[in-house]
């Protein structure tokens, strides 16, 4: 009989547990909304040679979540061979320290995102980076996302840009707005009204001012002026700009670049252009780069280069200065060397988010005449298979959210790639209410037995 009853209780005990994992699978455990999915949007994506972003927005289907990460959002991480991965700094000093994406390289975007108080992640809960499907792990109200990217190579980049139709400037000529870029650049000009703009020097380069388009302002090139044409292009649909550029006029006239976003990041990026037409007088004294210098080469960021000026139609000794300077319409230079040979070492890390060029200015001794050139000078970011700095070894490695605090969640549950490992369902509430649940019908369970067996004696 006592064997009979201990049977009873036992599966009384196994009912109860069964009832309790049923009980578990549809009991809510919040009094508010599933999220159902989780999509990150206006994340700007790996190019070769832009810094990384860190900022983006969660769309209109994600409502009850938002970013749980302070600061910049979000952690990139790059890798040269896909397996070990180190963080990009986000603070640097030298400008060949500069986190740019580069060429073959892989990248992981990762954040977090939390629910509120009146929300709570679905089991089938599926997650989105910009469209495309996302790794994600749910530890309860809070969700980790990875984005992996790479290797990232120059596939529909733009990484050259060649404008065609530009008149050079002519003595007693006006300025000229009918000019495009050939059909290998995959860019568009970005202009309001007529396409560019024409600034005027009178002393030689050191500073511009705007010539007039219309009105009575408007005047026509002058011998003994430097002129400097500055546009816009953004990319072809399809196409996106890399995050540094080679440009040339007609073909042949080198300019300088300087990649850019717009004001607001969602209106994407765009690549100013500028190149300079000098407009000597007849017989005038004339900097000119000398044979074989080098001086057109193209100047790396932590790579020096050594170039050297001829000065022509020179009747007398020439005093020959160097100088940086910005296309900002001021004068903003600093001298750097003497004589007609030089190095130009990189520029600063601040500087080098400015388009910079390099102005040669000669004095003949005696006659007072004087003479300028200016040599473009853009500043090519790491992130380019050219340089040689692209292909050396990461240094300490670490794998992502290993090491970084803002990503430590407590008691992460482990689980697929793509999937919720751990349900935001099972909540504290959730489990100790089932905890009372188990206890109540196992009670019950225990009671009956007793009463059953009682009832056979």
């Amino acid at each position: 009989m006592k064997r009979n009853r201990y049977l009873v209780i036992i599966v009384l005990c196994a009912v109860c547990a069964l009832l309790t994992a049923a009980v578990g699978s549809v009991v809510p455990a919040y009094a508010g909304s599933s999220i159902e999915q989780v999509d990150i949007i206006d994340l700007a994506t790996p190019v070769i040679g832009w810094e990384p972003d860190y900022y983006f927005d969660l769309d209109s289907a994600s409502a009850g979540c938002s970013p749980s990460m302070p600061g910049a959002g979000a952690i990139w991480y790059e890798s040269q061979d896909g397996e070990n991965y180190q963080t990009m700094p986000t603070n640097y000093e030298r400008p060949e320290d500069r986190p740019v994406f580069r060429q073959g390289w892989y990248y992981k975007f990762v954040t977090m995102v939390q629910c509120d108080e009146s929300h709570a992640f679905s089991p089938s809960v599926t997650v989105s980076v910009n469209g495309a499907p996302a790794e994600f792990k749910v530890s309860g109200n809070t969700m980790r996302i990875t984005a992996s990217y790479g290797p990232i190579d120059y596939d529909n980049v733009v990484t050259y840009v060649n404008i065609t139709g530009v008149v050079p400037p002519v003595d007693g000529a006006g300025q000229s707005y009918l000019f495009e870029p050939d059909q290998y650049s995959h860019v568009d000009l970005f202009a309001v009204g007529a396409a560019g703009t024409w600034y005027e020097s009178g002393d030689g380069g050191f500073t511009f001012e705007e010539m007039a388009r219309d009105g009575g302002d408007v005047h026509n090139f002058s011998k003994g002026h430097v002129y400097m044409l500055k546009l816009a292009v953004v990319a072809e649909p399809g196409y996106e700009l890399a995050g540094s550029i080679n440009a040339v006029i007609n073909n042949s006239i080198i300019a300088s670049t300087n990649p850019r976003y717009f004001n607001s990041r969602k209106l994407g990026k765009y690549c100013e252009i500028c190149a300079i037409f000098p407009l000597p007088e007849d017989g005038a004294l004339e900097v000119a780069a000398a044979d074989g210098s080098g001086m057109f080469s193209t100047y790396y960021a932590g790579k020096p280069i050594d170039a050297e000026v001829a000065v022509k139609n020179a009747t007398a000794d020439v005093n020959v200065s160097w100088y940086y300077c910005g296309f900002d319409g001021e004068i903003n230079s600093e001298k750097i060397a003497d004589g007609t040979k030089a190095t130009l070492d990189p520029l600063t890390s601040d500087d080098m988010m400015r388009m910079h060029y390099v102005l040669v200015t000669a004095e003949e001794q005696g006659t007072g005449r004087k003479a300028a050139a200016i040599i473009p000078y853009t500043l090519y970011p790491a992130g380019f298979e050219e340089d040689p700095d692209a292909t050396a070894e990461p240094g300490a490695t670490a794998e992502p959210g290993t090491t970084d605090a803002p990503l430590t969640t407590a008691a992460p549950v482990t689980g697929e790639s793509g999937k919720t490992s751990g349900s935001g369902f099972w909540s504290t509430g959730t489990i100790v209410m089932l905890a009372v649940i188990m206890l109540l019908l196992c009670s019950t369970g225990i009671l009956a037995g007793i009463l059953i067996g009682k009832k056979k004696k």
